[in-house]
């Protein structure tokens, strides 16, 4: 586990508020999350979104130790939305065989799932940080939307 560690010590108002975006992140934004891996009903899309609402929770729980953890998770999460197969390639398959699975329309189970994301980043967006907050939205977007994003994922993830 990867972690990085402050060179000098956070004042106490601020570790409290790094243990408050870490505990808020347990509650509403992680129902979310697993209402969107039970409608998804298993594949890509379902530790992506379980690393991303994480992430908010490794980088702050650590604070009062004057450590963030939160860095495997990003690498994890940027290497699924990269990998050459396609994320948005696997999702629909995944999309497809599951909603066969189910005996539902593919269109039932993606609307469905949508609306899931978005209530997800709704949840996560009430207290993420914006970076944080930029690679939900990215995630999102290509789910969602289909959309091509490797250089501005980059840019979010590792600043490239």
């Amino acid at each position: 586990m990867l972690m990085c560690e402050a060179t000098t010590a956070l004042e106490p108002d601020a570790i409290a508020a790094f243990k408050a975006l870490g505990d808020a992140q347990r509650g509403a934004p992680e129902q979310a999350m697993l209402n969107v891996q039970h409608a998804t009903g298993g594949g890509v899309l379902n530790p992506v979104v379980d690393h991303v609402g994480d992430i908010t929770h490794r980088m702050s729980h650590m604070a009062q130790y004057n450590q963030a953890l939160g860095r495997e998770k990003v690498e994890k999460t940027y290497r699924w939305l990269t990998n050459p197969y396609g994320f948005a390639r696997e999702f629909n398959e995944n999309l497809r065989n599951n909603a066969r699975y189910r005996q539902m329309s593919e269109h039932q189970l993606r609307t469905k799932v949508s609306q899931l994301l978005m209530t997800y980043a709704a949840e996560h967006a009430k207290s993420r940080p914006l970076e944080a907050d930029r690679i939900l939205i990215l995630i999102v977007e290509q789910v969602v939307g289909m959309r091509e994003h490797r250089e501005v994922l980059v840019h979010c993830v590792i600043g490239g």
